[in-house]
């Protein structure tokens, strides 16, 4: 497919084949440490907790040894692959240190400066449906969480508290907890507020943009947030339009050239007020 570069101009082209094998359906994020981390009890923890086993036959024989020390586990869940493997060194480059500055935590920043190890989780499903796969991980997450020397969870772009995280897990039960899965970003240009989501990539769908807005950032939230709620629940393939209804206003999201994403990205704007 031929790209655009004007972000005014409108795609309807459909997805490629190279485009489509891009939305995998993966998941994956990171759990600051400040320290060493025990993954002999997390693999206890998991399968008391949801029945998750252990697949690797190496990691399976030092789990049998309490003095046994574990760096990878491969977990055995139908449909998908998890890993999770734990690196005794802070994530490289700013990385997380840049992300910090934009969440919304008040702690964010101070956990991003303390950090000095990591644990990297992935669910990369096979069959198991992108939705499914997104709530297995995040209650992975949320079991690795309980560690003393867990400090913050880095995922979708930005730095969430633990114990929020683990109480948005909770809370929705077996429905996604979006707030742990998709991040929303706002900020300023000369047109107006603008706002931006990381995260829904992950479920094959683009993500969404709003440009040059006279709205509230708060506002703004909201529509991102529930735009994203129908295209993941509604579950329709990978589309160039959306509407989506907030308060009797009519957004419309149209597939242009990302700005703040990469790629392309559904550029939301209000169309009509009851």
């Amino acid at each position: 497919m031929q790209m655009a570069y004007d972000p005014d101009l409108i795609l309807t082209e459909e997805y490629t084949e190279a485009e489509v094998q891009n939305y995998t359906g993966s998941f994956c994020g990171f759990v600051l440490l400040n320290g060493s981390y025990d993954l002999h009890a997390l693999a206890q923890r998991l399968q008391q907790n949801y029945g998750i086993a252990i697949q690797s036959n190496h990691a399976e024989e030092m789990l049998d040894d309490p003095n046994g020390i574990v760096h990878d586990l491969m977990l055995n869940v139908p449909g998908a692959m998890i890993t999770i493997s734990f690196l005794n060194e802070p994530i490289p480059d700013g990385e997380v240190e840049f992300a910090a500055m934009h969440a919304e935590w008040e702690g964010a920043k101070l956990a991003a400066s303390k950090h000095r190890a990591h644990l990297m989780i992935a669910v990369l499903p096979d069959t198991m449906p992108a939705h499914e796969a997104g709530l297995l991980y995040c209650r992975i997450l949320s079991v690795a969480l309980e560690d003393a020397a867990v400090l913050a969870v880095y995922t979708s772009g930005t730095v969430l508290e633990p114990i929020q995280f683990c109480y948005n897990t909770e809370k929705s039960g077996n429905v996604l907890p979006l707030n742990n899965l998709i991040f929303v970003g706002t900020y300023e240009r000369d047109g107006g507020m603008c706002g931006y989501t990381i995260g829904l990539d992950a479920f094959g769908k683009d993500e969404l943009e709003i440009l040059d807005c006279k709205e509230s950032p708060e506002l703004i939230h909201r529509v991102l947030y529930m735009c994203a709620d129908k295209m993941i629940h509604e579950n329709k393939s990978a589309a160039w339009y959306i509407t989506v209804d907030v308060d009797g206003t009519q957004w419309e999201g149209r597939r242009k050239d990302g700005v703040m994403v990469e790629g392309h990205s559904l550029h939301l704007q209000p169309i009509k007020t009851k």
